[in-house]
């Protein structure tokens, strides 16, 4: 019976120590699938933003099933959508935003400089979007830069003709 006891609580004392390792890691890397935006967000939209090399703008389309189309300087968003931002843990501690647009980039962003992905991070309602623009495996002239990035950003609505 005592080394049930010894057992049972060996189980449990091993669980307490591993279960917050485990939902730090899924928290972390927190598969982010495309998920169909709130109606308020549907639309195109647009803001100007500043790095160390320069201003430029983000442009982009943003459709009823959560694909994402534009640019970010002079390069094409490929394959970009919008999605949920980690999980539900770091969302409601107030360790992540709600939602976030990710992609890849085709082209110069600004100034020659390469980058290789981007991310949108802010808040998104129906008053519109405030976030941040930063993107990241960036180079120029053969030399990596860090990210980069600028805000919380007040993206304006764009009227399609």
């Amino acid at each position: 019976m005592k080394k049930k006891i010894i057992i049972i609580l060996k189980i449990i004392i091993t669980l307490l120590l591993i279960s917050p390792i485990v939902i730090f890691a899924y928290e972390v890397f927190y598969p982010r699938p495309k998920i169909a935006p709130p109606q308020a967000l549907v639309g195109a939209w647009e803001t100007e933003f500043g790095t160390r090399f320069g201003k430029s703008q983000v442009i982009f389309n943003l459709y009823e099933d959560g694909t994402v189309e534009g640019t970010v300087g002079d390069a094409t968003m490929q394959d970009a959508y919008f999605s949920r931002n980690r999980g539900w843990l770091f969302r409601s501690l107030g360790w992540a935003t709600e939602y976030v647009i990710v992609g890849g980039l085709n082209g110069s962003v600004i100034s020659e400089v390469q980058c290789a992905k981007f991310w949108i991070v802010g808040d998104f309602d129906e008053k519109g979007i405030r976030a941040d623009i930063d993107c990241d495996e960036c180079w120029k002239d053969g030399k990596k830069h860090g990210p980069f990035g600028d805000g919380p950003l007040i993206y304006t609505r764009v009227e399609q003709p």
